[in-house]
């Protein structure tokens, strides 16, 4: 579906029936991923990136997303997701992505801004990452996650292959097999 500039590799609606569009990260999108960790409170900033970003200048947030989105389309893949916000269509609303650490695994993040939670928009994202992962000949999503992010201890509870989680205090190394589906 092609909406104005953007290429949409997949649409979908969330819970609260609002239509998300979903496109491939590129490059210039810094300030999409600003907007989004913009929308984002000290707790999921904390949950996301395991330290809470306060007080970031533009210029630093803007250098940290070229590099987030540089590292993506260098050595990895990104998805964007998009929905109608307060009357503004195409609002940056989550972003999913990994970058590979060798041919056979890649780590994975994501973001979803605070008022899209609970929405299922995460685990439908999420899911489609591990689709281009596996199209991308991955084995293996790996990541580092709060024990307390409760919202994406229920989205890998939702995916068809199996999580190994090894604890470490506060926070725990996640390893989803993609080779595999759950017994």
């Amino acid at each position: 579906m092609i909406n104005d500039k953007y290429v949409w590799v997949s649409s979908f609606h969330a819970k609260n029936n609002k239509r998300i569009n979903v496109r491939y990260v590129l490059p210039g999108d810094e300030a999409y991923f600003i907007d989004i960790f913009e929308h984002m409170s000290e707790e999921s900033r904390y949950q996301r990136f395991n330290q809470t970003h306060n007080n970031l200048s533009l210029q630093k947030m803007k250098a940290e997303a070229h590099q987030m989105i540089e590292v993506t389309l260098h050595n990895g893949n990104g998805l964007i997701a998009f929905a109608e916000v307060e009357g503004e269509t195409a609002v940056p609303i989550a972003v999913a992505r990994y970058v590979k650490m060798d041919e056979e695994t890649a780590e994975a993040a994501m973001s979803v801004r605070d008022d899209m939670h609970g929405q299922g928009i995460g685990t439908i994202l999420f899911k489609q990452l591990i689709e281009e992962a596996k199209r991308d000949g991955l084995n293996t999503l790996v990541g580092l996650m709060q024990n307390s992010n409760t919202a994406m201890w229920v989205i890998f509870d939702r995916l068809p292959y199996p999580v190994k989680r090894t604890p470490d205090g506060t926070v725990s190394d996640i390893e989803i097999d993609l080779t595999q589906f759950k017994a």
